[in-house]
């Protein structure tokens, strides 16, 4: 029995044989034996959807809902949003007062910024002393001017993306009596009525075709109006781990609902939604 014919029948409540399910071969309309049938787009999601209910029924318990979908059906919401630069230097910091858990622009890590460049400039160097009796001056001339043009690269680069966020300012401020939630960047401000929450999002970047490339982190806020959904990036990390510190401080500062959203797996992707659980320790995606 193919696919379609057999959800057709479990559908219809009609009672299906342990030989019946043992009949053919058919993995969703690649190829299919029995009556040759081959099951619809409807069916074929239903039968995904299904899968979901078996994997969570109880005796198989787990932290969090999976949804097991095909890569190209995963909803866009499920990934990053993909806009703005992805690093492993976080140029954000928390903030707490009295009334206000706020992120803000982190001051320039100048100190840090000088030994990485004197680091890599130096490995530059090391490198040539090494070869200088092994190759041509001219190779040796271009690997010290290779490390030293890196280092100042690299430094440069870095100090570009603190600054860029210092000058776009505040990223969130919650009022931690009244619950107002302010994104001061794009001028909003909501209500404890409203229904928002954080989200921390590792997923590869959104194609048509699915998810493609390396996974990076986003933490949205997301708000969850009747009409629509919109969702604001508050910090981007090429890593899960890199967004733990302020994840932790949202979590330990405000009343703000923080769930997870990933992807597991490569051959056939699965969306994996859970609450935050900040006893858990974050690894680099």
């Amino acid at each position: 029995m193919c696919c379609a014919s057999w959800w057709r029948r479990r559908s219809a409540g009609a009672p299906i044989s342990k030989s019946a399910l043992g009949g053919g071969k058919c993995r969703f309309g690649d190829r299919c034996s029995g009556d040759g049938e081959k099951p619809t787009q409807q069916e074929r999601q239903a039968l995904l959807g299904r899968s979901t209910v078996w994997f969570n029924r109880p005796g198989r318990a787990m932290l969090g809902t999976v949804a097991m979908t095909d890569s190209n059906h995963i909803p866009r919401e499920k990934f990053v949003i993909g806009e703005g630069h992805y690093a492993n230097w976080l140029p954000l910091t928390t903030r707490t007062t009295s009334d206000w858990f706020e992120i803000v622009p982190a001051p320039t890590p100048s100190g840090a910024l000088w030994t990485l460049g004197i680091v890599i400039a130096c490995l530059g160097f090391g490198m040539a002393l090494f070869l200088k009796d092994k190759t041509s001056t001219a190779v040796v001339v271009g690997i010290v001017l290779f490390g030293v043009a890196t280092a100042i690269g690299t430094v440069i680069a870095i100090a570009a993306l603190f600054r860029g966020q210092q000058k776009r300012g505040d990223v969130l401020r919650v009022n931690q009596r009244t619950g107002e939630v302010h994104l001061p960047s794009h001028g909003l401000r909501f209500d404890p009525s409203c229904n928002v929450c954080v989200t921390v999002v590792t997923s590869p970047f959104y194609s048509e075709t699915g998810g493609g490339g390396d996974s990076v982190s986003e933490l949205q806020l997301v708000d969850l109006h009747e009409s629509q959904t919109r969702r604001f990036v508050l910090a981007r990390s090429d890593s899960r781990q890199g967004l733990e510190p302020i994840v932790l401080e949202l979590h330990k500062h405000t009343k703000l609902q923080i769930r997870e959203i990933s992807h597991e797996g490569v051959f056939r992707p699965q969306v994996v939604e859970k609450t935050y659980d900040p006893a858990k320790k974050h690894r680099s995606a």
